[in-house]
């Protein structure tokens, strides 16, 4: 979650697909007006992940 100089946070999300060199990746960025609504999404994006067949394959990966 990045914050930027206003009173957005900006949420970015860098999803792949393939393997390797030849894998596509495709960056999606969310814009939210306030914490509250950014923290509710973030709460329901982790429970349909955790809910998938898949919930194994996903990462957080932090900034530093």
């Amino acid at each position: 979650v990045e914050f930027g100089g206003k009173e957005e946070s900006t949420v970015e999300m860098t999803f792949r697909q393939g393997t390797g060199s030849s894998a596509n990746e495709e960056v999606i960025a969310v814009v939210f007006s306030d914490d509250a609504a950014r923290e509710q999404w973030r709460r329901c994006l982790a429970k349909a992940l955790n809910r998938t067949d898949e919930s194994d394959t996903w990462m957080r990966r932090w900034k530093t």
